[in-house]
């Protein structure tokens, strides 16, 4: 049996999938377990996040004055997979005319991995690089469309897909485009670069960005919205078959001690999940075969 529990306990674990997360709290430090820090170039300012971000993603986020700003995080092994997911919420302040670009997101460029960039149209573009059965390298590159154009003074959430068959953008948590792009994503030696061109340098990016996360599959459609409406892409809802288990659960949400009264009989494992507010495992409890009596207390 596997029985999984809340509890109000401090985020220790990333969501799963997760990789890589900046959440650009007065610095660029990576919040998963893998450390992978940015480097500040520049000067970039921190200031209020979006005031409409969910609970727990309102703190601040990292401006860019599109004058030499920006963020450089190492290569690192986590972020290469076949599959991506990449989200962020972003604030255009203003466009830099000296290019026909500006670079939001980089890792390997248009010609290695992917990127993700901002026109003068002020449609966000979506540019990945995949093998497939006829093409070693693949270019696939697609906006958000007409009547998607990310307004300036606002803030967006947005989220790119490379499932393997598509690449998807979604804004506020809604598709608005997506392109066939068969194939696995090329790996890259090249660094991962935030609001300019990590390669050539320039084509810096004027505004803000916030909760820059990074995953190596590609998210549903429900997890993209539950990502956008909640910060976290959340977890199955399990109540109805716990109920047919569990007895009684107190407290819950608890913080020192959770009490559990199970319907199991004996002679069952049993792996206890406790998990945070956010959905994300922080500790796990087995117990082996016979080793629980039936309906026994467990504190």
């Amino acid at each position: 049996a596997d029985i999984t529990i809340s509890t109000t306990a401090e985020l220790e674990t990333s969501e799963p999938g997760l990789v890589a997360w900046y959440r650009f709290e007065n610095n660029a430090n990576d919040a998963t377990p893998y450390n992978n820090h940015g480097a500040i170039g520049g000067n970039p300012t921190f200031a209020a996040g979006p005031g409409n971000a969910p609970a727990g993603s309102t703190g601040l986020a990292i401006v860019f004055d599109g004058d030499q700003d920006s963020v450089l995080a190492a290569n690192a092994v986590q972020l290469i997979s076949d599959y991506t997911t990449v989200s962020f919420w972003i604030r255009v302040d203003g466009q830099n005319l000296q290019d026909a670009e500006a670079y939001i997101l980089d890792f390997g460029h248009w010609s290695g991995r992917w990127k993700i960039s901002l026109p003068q149209h002020l449609k966000i573009v979506w540019t990945t690089n995949s093998e497939n059965a006829q093409f070693p390298n693949a270019i696939h590159d697609m906006d958000s469309g007409d009547g998607n154009e990310l307004v300036i003074g606002f803030w967006w959430y947005v989220t790119m897909v490379h499932d393997g068959e598509r690449d998807i953008i979604y804004l506020d948590g809604q598709e608005v485009n997506n392109l066939p792009a068969p194939g696995t994503l090329n790996s890259t030696a090249r660094p991962f670069g935030m609001g300019s061109n990590p390669i050539e340098g320039r084509q810096y990016f004027h505004g803000a960005l916030d909760e820059v996360k990074i995953y190596n599959k590609a998210l549903t459609s429900e997890e993209v919205m539950r990502l956008y409406a909640s910060g976290t892409t959340g977890t199955e809802d399990l109540s109805a078959a716990l109920d047919a288990v569990l007895e009684v659960i107190y407290p819950n949400p608890g913080t020192q001690q959770v009490q559990i009264a199970h319907k199991l009989s004996a002679g069952q494992s049993l792996l206890i999940r406790v998990m945070d507010a956010a959905g994300r495992q922080i500790d796990a409890v087995q117990f082996d075969k016979n080793e629980l009596a039936g309906g026994q207390l467990i504190t």
